[in-house]
């Protein structure tokens, strides 16, 4: 009973020669069970924020425990829907096609069996990385009945388009299995007490409503992939709220406050991308 479900958590990556050293020094005692005791390299907390409509916010930080030097990381990952009879299009925005595999199109996942990673060098734009993407569930008919989308939220802290650059020359990696892995971070070293901050959300879709509400403590955001035309979407408890482009590709925004007939994009292309602000 209730607006929101709050679900946190923290956990240390534990130093491996700090483990064999607790091993050895206590012989049958199971280390999982003395982890407080176990030095670590890192500590990882994790917040996630259900709200009504199944939209999910994310929020993850990484604390250095002493010096160390990362590999790949995105904290977000994701499988795709499976009902019987149905098939699965997985969309990216602003992703040149690779191998034959064309997301900002849309593949079908039923016959992607490729293992990519996707670099800056694969951006249509520059200046935004893939920085989420959305999954359309379509029956025998041939039409969407629902959707699933995830990503990052490109303007708070380190998960802002511009730290994602600077911070990994890769961005996506989408494995032969379907599952789906953004990248945050990558071949990064950090000193002792360095800390990082990523916004991220993992949201259901209805089929009517093409745009992806991501909503948190302060703000609203729609997240877009839409063909050409002009495309409305309602937020009748928003009216009056500044409203701006922080991502684009294709799409014009023709108010800069939700009125009467809420959001209205301008798509010039089809499978343009967007993602705009209310606050």
């Amino acid at each position: 009973d209730g607006d929101t479900l709050v679900v946190k958590e923290s956990y240390k990556i534990l130093d491996y020669g700090a483990i064999v050293d607790f091993a050895q020094n206590n012989i049958g005692v199971n280390y999982a069970e003395n982890t407080d005791k176990i030095a670590g390299i890192v500590k990882i907390s994790n917040t996630y924020t259900f709200r009504k409509g199944l939209k999910c916010t994310t929020s993850h930080s990484l604390l250095a425990l002493k010096n160390v030097n990362l590999g790949r990381c995105g904290f977000l990952q994701s499988f795709p829907m499976s009902v019987s009879g149905h098939t699965v299009k997985r969309f990216m925005p602003n992703v040149k096609a690779k191998s034959g595999y064309d997301f900002a199109n849309g593949v079908d996942l039923s016959t992607y069996s490729a293992d990519l990673v996707f670099s800056q060098e694969d951006n249509i734009v520059p200046e935004i990385p893939a920085s989420y993407t959305v999954d359309w569930l379509y029956n025998q008919s041939g039409s969407k009945t629902i959707g699933f989308a995830m990503g990052y939220i490109v303007d708070k802290t380190n998960s802002k388009n511009s730290d994602r650059i600077a911070n990994t020359s890769n961005t996506w990696d989408m494995r032969s299995t379907t599952k789906n892995y953004p990248i945050a971070i990558e071949g990064l070293s950090l000193e002792k007490d360095d800390y990082l901050n990523f916004q991220g959300f993992r949201n259901y879709v209805h089929p009517e409503r093409p745009f992806v509400e991501v909503e948190d403590n302060s703000s609203t955001y729609l997240y877009t992939l839409l063909d050409t035309g002009v495309h409305t979407y309602d937020l009748s408890n928003n009216i009056g709220d500044s409203l701006k482009s922080i991502q684009n590709d294709g799409e014009l925004i023709l108010n800069d406050t939700v009125d009467a007939s809420g959001v209205v994009v301008k798509s010039t292309k089809n499978n343009s991308s967007g993602i705009f602000k209310v606050n």
